[in-house]
């Protein structure tokens, strides 16, 4: 089963379980969504960091701001990624277009399930599998 993680800096410490555990048991790839307003979280600070619109590979930018103990907690997925925003979450074409970008490289890995973590779970979780009708 293949499954993408998607989740916010506000959530990543809380977050990283869920990573470990399920990258444990089927093909988990992670996506990190940030914009100008959530550089910041619990644990993770990515406000001097120079992020390019679209989507980065996730470790080489937070190797260096994040102790190898919490870096252990994705090793086993099958990709994490950042993927990055430079207006606030509006309707605005570059905010359309990159959300177009961050889709289509979702769509490229064929999830069966694409799991959003939320506060509000009601709508968190997308499926392409018969048996999560």
């Amino acid at each position: 089963m293949r499954i993408i993680y998607y989740t916010y800096p506000a959530f990543f410490d809380a977050s990283l379980c869920m990573i470990r555990s399920l990258s444990k048991k089927v093909e988990l790839y992670v996506i990190l969504e940030v914009t100008p307003e959530s550089r910041q979280g619990t644990i993770l600070d990515l406000t001097s960091v120079p992020l390019v619109p679209g989507i980065t590979p996730a470790d080489p930018l937070l190797a260096p701001l994040l102790p190898e103990k919490i870096r252990e907690y994705w090793k086993d997925v099958g990709g994490f990624y950042i993927a990055t925003f430079n207006h606030p979450k509006s309707i605005q074409p570059e905010t359309i277009r990159h959300g177009k970008i961050i889709t289509d490289f979702m769509r490229a890995w064929r999830p069966d399930i694409i799991l959003f973590d939320e506060s509000d779970f009601s709508n968190s979780i997308q499926c392409n599998s018969a048996w999560c009708v």
